[in-house]
């Protein structure tokens, strides 16, 4: 009897596992398009043909992304204005649009943000910042997604501009959760090496892009998050866990190479299934050593959480290089 009862308990975890931080390698993918593709997809795409008359007919002919649902006439597109097009495929005709905005509750790196604040300037920049390109693990080359992430059977559609992780409502129509995955601000060797070609470092070993581009030599600080989804405190209503690492560069006089960590922080969004629910994962108040305890009771690790594998060309069997970097000198990345 004992022995059927764990051997339960093992498979209710695994499936609390795989509910809890995979449900987006199921998704539907989109078709990027930048320039490495264009003339291709500009060429043989029905798809990216539809899409770009919808939005010309309101005079918005940049497509970044689009993406026909499977097996129906939905055809939604990412123009480069930010915004969100539905144009029936069947028709071809534009049916919806809705601009890209920033979702109230996104958070922000404090250590990157003191980078912004010093040069007098808000963190996050206006939306307008926000453009695709390939990103952490270049997810960002796939900025259209779709799929079921609450297993509500209702779909979302999960929009990535470079670095920054959406949720967007088809049901309500709007951006109900947002993460940035990357909010690093660095040089690579190589990138420090060219830029500063005609000056040598002593300070520090890695420099922030954003004030070396300022006139100033500033540590170099990286920000990364991972995201976990389920029923954490199983009361019926889908949760998304952030958990968050921070790291700033060791000065040029410290033997070891690198960063050193700043800091860990966790935070816990939940969806509400009542009816006045605006569709949004709202902030919770919740301690840091019960969001700890759910991914503990999941062996919901870093390397577990959401993004884990690069889809990068030739490494989509491994790790994302940069959120499991051994310059990082931090021993849960490399778990």
């Amino acid at each position: 009897m004992k022995k059927n009862i764990k051997l339960y308990m093992a498979l209710v975890l695994g499936l609390y596992m795989a509910n809890s931080y995979s449900a987006l390698s199921e998704f539907y993918k989109g078709t990027g398009v930048d320039e490495t593709n264009i003339s291709l997809i500009a060429k043989d795409s029905l798809e990216y043909a539809i899409s770009r008359k919808g939005q010309i007919s309101v005079n918005d002919d940049g497509v970044d992304a689009f993406l026909r649902v499977p097996n129906t006439i939905n055809l939604y597109s990412l123009s480069s204005s930010n915004k969100i097009y539905l144009t029936n495929f069947d028709t071809r005709t534009l049916q919806d649009q809705w601009p890209l905005t920033r979702w109230s509750h996104q958070y922000a790196s404090s250590e990157v943000a003191a980078h912004y604040k010093e040069l007098f300037l808000d963190y996050p920049l206006p939306f307008d910042y926000e453009s695709t390109g390939p990103g952490i693990g270049c997810y960002g080359n796939t900025p259209l997604r779709y799929g079921d992430i609450e297993n509500d059977t209702k779909n979302e559609l999960v929009i990535i501009l470079n670095t920054l992780f959406m949720v967007f409502s088809v049901e309500h129509k709007k951006i109900v959760f947002a993460e940035y995955l990357d909010a690093s601000d660095w040089f690579t060797t190589a990138e420090k090496l060219e830029f500063f070609a005609d000056e040598e470092i002593t300070t520090t070993q890695y420099v922030s892009q954003l004030m070396a581009e300022n006139d100033r030599v500033d540590p170099g600080v990286r920000a990364y998050a991972k995201l976990y989804f389920g029923d954490f405190d199983k009361d019926g209503n889908s949760d998304i866990l952030a958990w968050r690492k921070s790291y700033r560069s060791n000065a040029v006089s410290n033997p070891v190479a690198g960063f050193t960590k700043q800091g860990d922080s966790w935070q816990h969004f939940e969806r509400s299934n009542d009816a006045a629910s605006t569709g949004e994962y709202m902030p919770q108040v919740t301690d840091t050593e019960t969001i700890k305890a759910w991914l503990s009771a999941g062996q919901l690790t870093w390397k577990k959480g959401y993004p884990s594998l690069s889809e990068c060309p030739g490494q989509e069997t491994q790790l994302i290089p940069e959120m499991h970097d051994t310059l990082l000198n931090d021993p849960e990345v490399l778990q």
